[in-house]
Parts: C-alpha cells; structure tokens; sequence
C-alpha cells in the first residue's frame, strides 16, 4: 500500500530499523521523500573507497613485513559505517557478516586484515544491484550482484573463509595419505549456518498469508555433509613462493584457486536434499570443479528453506527479534521468489523486511508493535555506537579511524567474533527469564551480563567526554547543541528523537532533563558538559537499549 509522508518520528523509528545510525538530515530526506523513494536512493547511492584501498593508503607500514594485526580493518568498518552515505547497504553488511561469519579475532595467516577486507568489500558488492541492470541469463541464474546467490559464489571462494573454515588445502580422499579425507567443516557450515538451518520449515497459506512452520525434521544429513565437502577439494591460495615471509599483497585479494590434481571430480550423491552432480567427464579440471561448485551452490539456493531461514536471521538484525508468522512468511516468499521479484534479490528482501504492513496501522503510519511487549530487540553494542557518531558527526582527528582496541569497551566489535556461530546465537533465549517463560528468544543477551553492561557504561562515558581510540582520535561535535542548553527539557526531546527514535518515555524524559537542570551553564566547557551528560543518559537508558 502506497504510505503518507511520515512524521518526524515515524522517520527515526524508520531510520532505526533501516541503518545502523541515522542524522537530523536524514529524517528529513525521509519525511520529504517518503520510505520507498529514500530506499530507491539508498540502493543506489555511492560506495567510499573499499576498504582494501582504504587500509593500504592509510596503513602503508603493514604492506611489508609479517602482521595479522586486524584493527586497520576494525577502523576502517567504523569509517564506513559513520561515514557512509549508503547507509542500508552497511546495516546490510554488518548484518550479513553475522550471517556468513568469518572473524579476524584470532590470528589465522599473516595480513588476514587484508584477507579480511578483501571479504567486506565483495559484500559490499553484492549486497544491491545499484545501477547495475542485470542480463537476462543472470536474472535466470540469479548471479548477479545483489543477490544472495552471488553472496553464496563470493564467500564461497573467498580466501578468508578458505582459511578460516579449513577447506583451504582440503583434497580428495586420500588424497594426504590412504586413509585421508576432504575436510567437511565448510560444507557443514554451509548447510547449517549460510543457508538452510538445522530443521526444515513447511509452508502452507492461510487466509491468504504464507506460513512457515519449523519443524522436527532435519533438514540435511551427516551424509549430505559428506558429498558437499567433496566439491570443495583441491583449493589453494594462489601465490609464487612463500607468502608468509613477505610477498605480493595483492594475492590475499584474490578467490581461492582450483588445483585439479587434489580435486574430486565423482559424481555426489544428494539424496533428495537437491539435484545429485554427476561426475565430470573431462576427469578433474578446473572448469569442472567450477561447474561443480555452481551446481552445489545452485541445488542449495534453491532449496525451499533458505528463504525462511535467511529471511528470519535478516528481520532479527534489522527490525526485530521475534517476527510474527504472518510477517517472516511475507519476507520468506520474497526471499524465495514467490512474490513477484528475483529469488534472492536482496534489495527486494530488505524493502520487504522494512515496509512489511505489520509495522504500520490501517492509516499508514509506523506504529505497530510499539504497544507489543514481545516486539523489537535490544540494540546491538555495534550499533549504539555508530547511531552516536552518526547523530553527533563524530570524526577521526587523524583520518585514520584508530578505534583500535578502545572499541572492546563495547562488548562487540564488527568482523572480530569469537566462533562461526557469530556473537550470539539466533535462538538464544536468557535462561530463568520472563523471555524464556513467553517462549520469546532474545539473541543479543547471550554477550549481555553483569561485565559487558558496566563495560559498556564505561565505553559511552569516555566516548562522549573525552573520545576513544589512539590519542582519543575520534570525538562527537556538541558545537551545534551549545544554543539549546538554556532549555533542557526541549533539548532531551530532540535527543530523543535523534538517539533513541523517540522511545523514551516522557517519565525518561523528564528524569534526564531533571539532571541536566541542575548543572551550571555558564562557560563553554559547562554548556558542553550539560549536552554531555544528557548524551550518556539517554544511551545508557532502557529505552535507547532496545529498539521498538
């Protein structure tokens, strides 16, 4: 249905959804334009400098020499998403790499910064087609970029991951030694994680709405791991001599390459879970592991469960923990092609998951859910920090984003989690709750407890009053808040909507500017202190914490 222009905070809860950080300016693009001709800009707009030429021109003393320090990465992360002008595309991202993880936390191979960027940066390519307007042989195929098959290609022959989940150097079986065997961790991860989940979902319509219901069933086998890993064998990281001791840094950019000689080139037998691949004639060559790696990765996209599954680890990052059937059903056909657009058509998905009608009322307006207790999600750590930059222009005195390890104060850092299964689990639920007792889950509080929140106090207090990083290289800008001191209730009011979407509560509201009252403002340095601690107030409030 065609939507009236929002108010003022229909847009911020819109934009709170939509990126990781919004400005003043951007809630007016939205009540100007409405939400579907912002989003037509957004999928559009300009992409800065990737983030692989970002780290070797503002880092050029890692480009020699062994280091698999990963911050250079974490800053530049940072830089797009405070940055960016495309901002669904890097909520998008960040949200993707929490669905195909791969981390840089713990040392795997000299310059894996580099591998690393090389892995955000195709992300970043296939997350929207742009103007990009796609064959029709790709619009059959669904490879190109800004579709979900093109994310499976790009992640499955990336480098990092390679390394990361052990199918770099996998080779048919015996292939090390007689009793040898290919490596089944990607394949498994695949399958599990990057796809199609654990249980099979079953989709019925009622009263003309698609549901999925999960089941009992699993979805695939120990034995469908089995034959998956064997199309991955026989790759390599392509190099001349031993890169570990200095070398070509443009190596780590490339996919991982075919060496056929270790490459099982047998028929793989799927059982029903999708199309068998019948063994290659020409014996084992490139071109056929190729076609053999389009044709898994074909058979997977178009399983009927990566729709449900994708959809619902998408509306969990952007909108909400917890979605109705009704609504993950709606994204989930989208997802799967059902509704008219591509299968796996991301721009088509993420304009789904944000104007799903459960979210406005019979008029059009984005109210709904704001009065169900069991709608929304707490707001990642990652994300409070760059709606705070966003909202208060924060820049790097150096220009070179040295968040560097001042950013664990948040409890998340982006592209650094501790296992494949991301940060937190999508199923996770607090034990002995009242999210347990509801039978709701609650993702975010598995890196929540008595540490991360006092931790997280600490980080908003230092990066409003002083700055973090290298030499406190990144500060918020106050200037344009030193007018509006004399009068702390109408500047509360104005935070609310630019930090916290308007969700605090008058009650909230009152408090925070209760407190601010009774500070001097006198001198410059009172004034900002005044704008300061009204700042840190509303972020460590319960209503900034989580998003509705």
């Amino acid at each position: 249905m065609p939507y009236p222009l929002p108010t003022k905070a229909e847009a911020a809860r819109f934009l709170s959804h939509a990126t990781l950080g919004y400005t003043s300016a951007d809630i007016e693009a939205v009540q100007r334009l409405g939400y579907e001709a912002w989003l037509s800009q957004q999928f559009v707009a300009w992409r800065q400098t990737s983030h692989w030429d970002w780290i070797k021109a503002k880092y050029p003393e890692i480009n020699h020499g062994i280091s698999g320090w990963p911050y250079p990465l974490v800053n530049s992360l940072w830089r797009r998403f405070i940055e960016g002008r495309d901002q669904v595309r890097q909520k998008t991202v960040f949200a993707l790499t929490e669905i195909v993880v791969t981390s840089v936390k713990f040392y795997i191979y000299p310059w894996q910064q580099f591998m690393g960027a090389a892995y955000v940066d195709m992300l970043e390519a296939n997350t929207f087609k742009g103007r990009y307007v796609p064959t029709s042989q790709e619009l059959a195929t669904k490879k190109y970029p800004g579709n979900y098959r093109n994310v499976l290609q790009g992640v499955s022959t990336s480098l990092l991951m390679a390394f990361y989940l052990t199918f770099k150097g996998s080779r048919k079986a015996g292939g090390y030694s007689p009793n040898s065997r290919p490596d089944e961790n990607y394949a498994r991860e695949l399958l599990q994680l990057f796809t199609l989940g654990l249980f099979k979902y079953e989709r019925n319509v009622v009263n003309g709405n698609p549901i999925y219901t999960l089941t009992q069933t699993p979805t695939y086998t120990q034995e469908h791991v089995t034959e998956l890993a064997r199309v991955f064998t026989g790759y390599e990281m392509e190099s001349t001599g031993d890169l570990r001791y200095g070398g070509v840094i443009d190596y780590y950019k490339k996919p991982i390459k075919m060496y056929p000689a270790y490459f099982d080139a047998g028929s793989k037998n799927f059982d029903g879970l999708m199309p068998n691949i019948p063994a290659s004639a020409t014996g084992a060559t490139t071109d056929a592991a190729a076609q053999q790696l389009d044709m898994a990765l074909d058979g997977i996209f178009n399983h009927d469960n990566i729709g449900p599954n994708i959809a619902k680890r998408l509306i969990q990052r952007f909108v909400t923990s917890n979605p109705s059937p009704e609504y993950l059903g709606r994204v989930a056909d989208v997802f799967n092609g059902y509704a008219g657009t591509p299968r796996g058509d991301l721009e088509a998905v993420i304009k789904a998951i944000l104007l799903d009608p459960s979210l406005f009322d019979e008029q059009g307006r984005r109210v709904g859910g704001l009065d169900d207790d069991a709608f929304g999600k707490l707001r990642e750590p990652v994300c409070r920090y760059a709606q705070l930059g966003r909202a208060f222009n924060l820049q790097s005195a150096s220009g070179k984003w040295s968040v560097d390890t001042a950013a664990n104060g948040l409890g998340q850092v982006p592209m650094m989690s501790d296992s494949v299964f991301n940060f937190f689990q999508p199923s996770y639920t607090p034990p002995n709750s009242g999210l347990a007792e509801q039978g709701l889950v609650s993702p975010e509080f598995q890196i929540t407890n008595e540490s991360s929140v006092i931790s997280y106090i600490n980080f908003v207090e230092a990066a409003v009053n002083q700055g973090i990083g290298n030499n406190a290289d990144l500060k918020i800008d106050v200037t344009p808040w030193l007018s509006k001191v004399g009068n702390p209730s109408a500047m509360v009011e104005e935070m609310n909507l630019l930090l916290a979407a308007g969700q605090l509560t008058a009650e909230t509201i009152s408090l925070i500017g209760s407190l601010v009252n009774k500070l001097p403002f006198a001198t410059t340095l009172q004034r900002e202190l005044r704008i300061k601690a009204a700042v840190i107030a509303i972020m460590v409030s319960p209503q900034f914490l989580v998003q509705k």
